[in-house]
């Protein structure tokens, strides 16, 4: 499998893309039509990392469960939760359309 990477002048307008996905895709038109799957991931990773950094400060001062099941749920949300995958197949989607629409023009 070989990765293409399209520099700003090649990338498809959002909106272009957007109604082409809408089109496409069985998910429809998404909300964000420019993020690609590493955005999405890096997101999702910064919510994870947010919770995990709550849950260790509540843990270090508060000596409070609370602590335990905001570390639990951010774990469970990141490893468990099938929409966290979802969103990170849809990035791939809009890239690859992406792709595909760069090498039409």
């Amino acid at each position: 499998m070989t990765t293409h990477t399209t520099n700003e002048s090649t990338r498809p307008d959002p909106e272009q893309l957007g109604d082409r996905l809408a089109h496409d895709s069985p998910e429809g038109r998404p909300a964000h039509p420019e993020l690609g799957a590493l955005k999405i991931s890096l997101i999702l990773a910064a919510i994870v990392v947010l919770m995990l950094s709550v849950a260790l400060v509540l843990a270090l001062y508060s000596r409070s469960t609370i602590a335990i099941y905001i570390g639990i749920a951010a774990v469970v949300m990141f490893f468990v939760n099938p929409m966290f995958w979802v969103a990170i197949m849809r990035g791939r989607e809009r890239q690859q359309m992406s792709e595909r629409m760069s090498h039409e023009h």
